[in-house]
């Protein structure tokens, strides 16, 4: 027979352990309830600074890039560090006097790829920029069709891709060679607007098929030998923007259709059109896990769109619009952390455009 007091103090400790529990769950369930959307400042280096992509290595390391209009009126790479405290202008080397970043991938604190196109008087180039841990340089890149490049990713230091308008290069650790990849239909042409690895043997290529009579969805994937054309649900004037790749059988492309946001996803047999809740245009996405995924965009007269995905279904988190005329370009979640950031641009009072970052968690 256990003696009263042992018994009552027993009860105390278990009636203790369970009040701290509960403590405990209430608190982290408020620390989830109070993630939510808000505006960080970042540096607009002129009255009129566009950005297109943004990239995560950690919580103290992120990149955007874009371009900027100088007073002369050129156009100039664009290039801001994260340093978990605030975003700084970072020097980017220009080859001509039109330049733009349009894609950005990073690997670590001193492994990163930017990539985007250069145009002279005379001609359009590829415009491939690394960053080495001290500074960003120029890297020599082939130019097919019309030099420009959209997407970038790496699946480790000598295994990197980049894709454009019908257009593939890979990086091997020592120079950037173009890759055969299928060609379109007689009367088509296509471009490439993104690129997600899942592994050296499975990286996937998103963006349109384009002809008189439309455009559709064109979807290519590499097996680690070759590029092939991979069938996409078929909808009429419908593109796709931006692709995450989480596994082999976890995959998501977005986009639009007929005005729509349109929501792609790869169960490692087929490509399904997930139901996503808004109209708009859906132009960046991002993966943390199967029950945890991002995307962002736009909506009505150009308010910022953000959705995530609960492992069920996409609904719509609300983001600040600052300027009342906004939209977000790119998302990237931040490995180790709750943190994803989302860039993009937002009115200035001139009429022109001003940078646009914001952090959730």
């Amino acid at each position: 027979m256990k003696h009263p007091r042992l018994a009552m103090l027993s009860g105390l400790l278990v009636a203790v352990l369970a009040t701290l529990l509960f403590r405990i769950a209430v608190a982290n369930a408020a620390a989830v309830q109070s993630c939510a959307w808000h505006a960080v400042p970042a540096p607009n280096p002129s009255g009129n600074d566009q950005l297109k992509a943004i990239a995560a290595s950690s919580a103290t390391d992120a990149w955007i890039v874009g371009y900027y209009y100088t007073s002369s009126n050129d156009v100039q790479t664009l290039i801001e560090h994260w340093n978990g405290t605030q975003w700084s202008l970072v020097p980017s080397p220009n080859a001509t006097a039109y330049d733009e970043l349009d894609a950005v991938t990073a690997l670590s604190a001193n492994d990163a790829w930017a990539v985007g196109v250069a145009i002279s008087s005379t001609n359009t180039t590829t415009l491939t920029e690394h960053w080495n841990g001290t500074q960003w340089s120029i890297v020599p890149s082939p130019t097919q069709g019309n030099g420009s490049l959209d997407g970038v990713a790496a699946v480790t230091s000598n295994d990197v891709w980049a894709v454009g308008v019908q257009l593939i290069l890979h990086w091997n650790g020592t120079s950037w060679q173009a890759v055969k990849s299928p060609p379109p239909p007689s009367g088509y042409s296509y471009q490439l607007n993104a690129v997600a690895a899942v592994s050296a043997s499975s990286v996937w290529a998103v963006g349109e098929l384009d002809s008189s009579q439309g455009y559709w969805t064109w979807i290519e994937h590499w097996n680690g030998t070759s590029w092939s054309v991979v069938k996409s649900p078929t909808l009429s004037s419908s593109s796709l923007h931006a692709v995450a790749a989480r596994s082999a059988n976890d995959v998501w492309e977005v986009g639009y259709a007929s005005g729509n946001t349109l929501i792609e996803h790869w169960n490692g047999t087929k490509w399904s059109v997930i139901t996503s809740p808004s109209s708009g245009e859906l132009d960046g996405v991002a993966v943390f896990s199967a029950t945890d995924a991002w995307t962002v965009g736009w909506y009505g007269s150009f308010e910022t769109l953000t959705e995530h995905w609960n492992g069920t279904s996409w609904s719509v988190v609300s983001s600040p619009n600052p300027a009342g005329y906004d939209r977000l370009s790119g998302v990237a979640v931040v490995p180790g952390s709750t943190q994803v950031w989302a860039e993009g641009i937002q009115a200035a009072p001139t009429g022109n455009y001003q940078i646009l970052t914001e952090l959730y968690c």
